[in-house]
């Protein structure tokens, strides 16, 4: 907790430096879109869309899955986000979201028997686990070069199987609609 701790506060010291540069509040398209990658209990696990409506509304969509001969795991996910103050670098916000996990598990049990021609024999296990995951939490996105977004989020979580806890979850976006200040310079420039 402690690492989380200082970890929080040393991203809350380099946006202050970034706010502190432009305060103005940033142009940004009706719908802003990115797509990127994202990871959080109710964020979900995987690939990620992320749309943002007049700068302040945001909903994410995550879904990642993986699977091998033995083992398959799914973490869709949807959050929802609404940004209190949006600068040209940093937004803070608040959000919830709830996300579906599945989990699957094969294991094989082998066990001895008087056969002289096939003296093992294994027994298949399959055990699935779904659980619910639900919260609220606050956040702050930081952007870099204009269109990456890095989102980092306290959240406070609930899960089905009755466990809680307080957690970092984050996101990595790549906006690929925006109209930055610098390409809008040069758009005016070359209209004259």
């Amino acid at each position: 907790m402690k690492r989380i701790s200082l970890f929080l506060l040393a991203i809350l010291l380099f946006a202050i430096p970034l706010n502190a540069e432009e305060t103005q509040t940033l142009e940004l398209p009706k719908y802003l879109q990115g797509l990127g990658v994202a990871a959080g209990h109710y964020a979900g696990v995987g690939m990620s869309y992320k749309m943002i409506y007049n700068g302040k509304l945001g909903v994410q969509l995550t879904a990642g899955y993986y699977a091998d001969d033995e083992y398959r795991w799914a973490m869709p996910g949807i959050e929802f986000q609404y940004h209190l103050s949006r600068h040209k670098n940093t937004s803070f916000c608040i959000s919830t979201g709830l996300s579906y996990e599945y989990d699957r598990d094969i294991y094989w049990y082998w066990y001895e028997v008087d056969d002289p021609v096939d003296p093992w024999h294994y027994d298949e296990t399959i055990q699935t686990t779904e659980t619910w995951t639900t919260g609220a939490g606050f956040g702050m996105e930081a952007i870099f070069f204009d269109r990456i977004s890095a989102t980092v989020e306290t959240i406070f979580y609930y899960r089905d199987n009755d466990r809680a806890s307080i957690m970092v979850q984050g996101a990595l976006h790549y906006y690929f609609n925006m109209d930055s200040s610098k390409s809008r310079e040069r758009k005016a420039q070359t209209s004259q």
